[in-house]
């Protein structure tokens, strides 16, 4: 096996473990552990993978979601604005990815006193998930309690 190969397996092995590590600490209310579990798999995803690839963005989206829930609303309201703009880009405006971002970027913005906005994305994101995945889906559910 070439060395490049043995670092390319070391790299994974890393990134899956962190990954396990942040989705136990997110479970457990660990978020600042969490965090920076997140932090270090995202500058990996984003310098292999690019910052546009799904699971760069995937990563970042779980980053904002553990900020949001650390208290850190501004940090997180301006990863899930990467996360959205970049969703849009690729998965298109659509996309359930999408309209999964907007519904947390709009929780976030309620919590910072950003009604206007955060209703409208939050409208956005349910009129989404009802065409696309009918009334009765828990996407749906979850931005209608909202």
């Amino acid at each position: 096996m070439m060395q490049s190969e043995d670092a390319d397996i070391a790299i994974n092995a890393r990134i899956s473990a962190l990954d396990q590590k942040a989705g136990s600490d997110y479970c457990n209310g660990r978020y600042d552990d969490c965090i920076d579990s997140l932090r270090v798999v995202y500058q990996f995803r984003r310098k292999i993978l690019g910052p546009q690839h799904v699971d760069t963005l995937l990563n970042l989206n779980n980053l904002a979601s553990a900020l949001g829930r650390a208290g850190k609303l501004m940090e997180a309201e301006e990863a899930f604005r990467e996360v959205l703009t970049s969703r849009m880009k690729v998965r298109g405006p659509k996309h359930a990815e999408t309209f999964t971002t907007m519904n947390h970027l709009g929780v976030i913005l309620k919590q910072l006193g950003q009604f206007e906005e955060a209703d409208s994305l939050l409208f956005i994101a349910l009129e989404g998930f009802f065409a696309g995945q009918g009334p009765k889906h828990i996407c749906t559910a979850e931005v209608g309690q909202y």
